[in-house]
């Protein structure tokens, strides 16, 4: 027949009381509180070291991921930081260097082009035009003489 833990724990009472004997606790008495002592010593070791060891765990898994997780973002935040402006800086150095090379090359063809035409047709046209005046200048001075010399001729021929 089963009882209840507090009719077990009554009866252990009973079964272990003192019968006084003169001052001090029976023998029986001191038995019982030492064994009690000695149980209750080692379950409540037991029962600390676990609930410990687990509370610690939970405490320090926690503690280390956090931990973890800001010295992560930190460091991986400053050394994106630095290589992402390390390769911009190089990318847009040699971007902007090829850049600047097709248009310096493309504006300086089209500023030597204008330029050269410009500078060709006004010293052509001043060459063209003292050219033409001297060999103007020489072909109807030529023509005239020999017209004159012509006309001279015939009306010297003409009044002998």
């Amino acid at each position: 027949m089963e009882h209840s833990p507090r009719v077990r724990a009554e009866t252990i009472r009973k079964s272990c009381k003192a019968k006084v004997r003169g001052q001090g606790y029976s023998t029986k008495r001191r038995h019982f509180s030492r064994t009690t002592a000695k149980i209750l010593q080692r379950t409540t070791a037991k029962i600390l070291q676990r609930t410990t060891a687990k509370i610690l765990q939970r405490t320090t898994a926690k503690i280390l991921q956090r931990t973890t997780d800001k010295i992560l973002q930190r460091t991986t935040d400053k050394i994106l930081q630095r290589t992402t402006a390390k390769i911009l800086q190089r990318t847009t150095a040699k971007i902007l260097q090829r850049t600047t090379d097709k248009i310096l090359q493309r504006t300086t063809d089209k500023i030597l082009q204008r330029t050269t035409a410009k500078i060709l047709q006004r010293t052509t046209a001043k060459i063209l035009q003292r050219t033409t005046a001297k060999i103007l200048q020489r072909t109807t001075d030529k023509i005239l003489q020999r017209t004159t010399d012509k006309i001279l001729q015939r009306t010297t021929d003409k009044i002998q």
